[in-house]
């Protein structure tokens, strides 16, 4: 999908370093991610890609450069404040929540844009009444649209194979309705027929409007759905553009892709 090279881009990273103690983990690290791209993200392990999402998504507060969504400063604003303002994301390990059920996992995720005051709450309006059906409503379309329609709701949500449940975070997280959706590794521990689900998946995320920046390590999901690609190495980047671009990099080929370039 192609932007308009002239847009404010939906997020600008411009000049991020992150260090803990006297260990730089991320360094100067520069890219903008326009509006309905698939940005990927790839490195060897300590690369830093870790470090650079834990900083888009608030986790991670003290680092210097600027992050911007929209033109808008995120710095200072914690993990809650980024999500509201239209960032969602998931982890490498799963989080999910051992007491709530399938259903209840997605509703958390809308409650933030649910509109009902405490007056409607605490006297259970009709007004109130309908923002839960609806809202209900919306959290079984959206589990439609992960691919979760054949799972019974109710369901205890760590009971779900691994592969729903990550499905089931993605729910989640576009519960919230982001502009931007973070994904970290979200076909880890996956065979190939689940990650060739996963590609899909990510794809019509795309289609739906919103954006996504994606770590991942399994090489055949990333060539097969980004748009463009920023390759890291020792807290830096080494080469950031389209796939074939990365693929054929010699810098890429020697610290990361080795003989997986030619898959």
């Amino acid at each position: 999908m192609s932007a308009n090279p002239t847009a404010e881009p939906l997020l600008r990273v411009s000049g991020l370093t992150v260090a803990f103690g006297g260990v730089v983990a991320v360094s100067d690290v520069s890219f903008d991610l326009p509006a309905g791209e698939i940005l990927g993200m790839i490195g060897p392990n300590g690369a830093g890609k870790t470090t650079v999402f834990n900083a888009i998504s608030g986790v991670i507060k003290g680092y210097r450069g600027e992050v911007r969504l929209l033109g808008r400063s995120l710095r200072g604003r914690n993990a809650q404040q980024i999500v509201a303002a239209g960032i969602a994301r998931t982890f490498q390990n799963i989080r999910l929540f051992r007491s709530l059920t399938v259903i209840e996992h997605v509703l958390a995720g809308q409650h933030r844009r649910i509109r009902e005051n405490m007056v409607d709450s605490a006297l259970h309006t009709p007004r109130f009444r309908q923002a839960e059906i609806d809202a209900v409503r919306q959290a079984r379309a959206i589990l439609d649209f992960v691919g979760l329609d054949q799972v019974d709701p109710g369901a205890r949500a760590l009971s779900l194979p691994y592969g729903l449940q990550r499905r089931l975070e993605i729910a989640r997280a576009l519960a919230t309705e982001p502009r931007l959706l973070m994904l970290d590794e979200p076909a880890a521990g996956m065979n190939t027929a689940e990650s060739i689900d996963m590609s899909r998946l990510v794809r019509n995320v795309r289609e739906r409007g919103v954006t996504v920046l994606l770590v991942e390590h399994d090489m055949r999901v990333v060539m097969s759905v980004c748009d463009r690609i920023v390759v890291l190495n020792f807290g830096k980047i080494i080469v950031q553009g389209p796939p074939e671009k990365v693929r054929e990099d010699p810098d890429v080929i020697a610290a990361y892709l080795g003989s997986e370039s030619s898959t």
